[in-house]
């Protein structure tokens, strides 16, 4: 039996967007099984999902996630980003401009980047996904969570050893793309 390749189905106004919803697993490693719903970025609606603000990373080396079951090409990052974010037991909202938007369709993707401010301004909560692994355990890290309005810079630590992971952080090359401004 052959396999049917996608195809993105029309949104139905200029205010709408599709969202991923990516099935859950227990599988870290399980291939990637989602489906697109669409939801109105109108002033009056009330859309419910997270965005992903990440660096799209190498388009040469691809995987196959499986979008209303049909193979999808994605980038290796990109696959790998959404399987670490996926729940493991509840089905999770994504907006990712390179799945939610069909990039072959230059009017569509023209009409969706003019609406990519108000995604992540509408957005629950925008994840950022940094090109480096981040040792969470560090203690610099670890006190990064605990931060609030009330804190101080000087709270945080003194020693260069200290710094030197939250520099490694700050210097991923995610932070020098023009279109975080708008992201994040």
């Amino acid at each position: 039996m052959a396999t049917q390749s996608f195809t993105y189905k029309p949104l139905a106004t200029l205010s709408e967007i599709r969202v991923l919803q990516v099935s859950p697993s227990l599988d870290s490693n399980a291939e990637i099984s989602a489906t697109f719903e669409t939801e109105s970025l109108a002033p009056t609606a009330s859309p419910k999902f997270d965005a992903l603000s990440y660096m799209w990373g190498d388009q040469t080396q691809r995987a196959s996630i499986s979008i209303d079951g049909a193979p999808f090409s994605v980038s290796r990052h990109l696959a790998s980003t959404l399987c670490t974010l996926r729940d493991s037991k509840r089905p999770r909202r994504l907006w990712v401009d390179a799945i939610c938007i069909n990039q072959a369709d230059s009017h569509e993707r023209n009409q969706q980047v003019q609406l990519m401010k108000t995604v992540y301004q509408r957005a629950d909560a925008v994840l950022i996904w940094l090109n480096q692994q981040v040792d969470a355990s560090n203690s610099a890290i670890q006190k990064l969570w605990t931060i609030d309005t009330t804190s101080s810079i000087a709270d945080l630590g003194d020693t260069p050893a200290f710094w030197k992971p939250l520099v490694d952080v700050f210097d991923d090359p995610y932070w020098g793309r023009v279109w975080i401004q708008q992201e994040i």
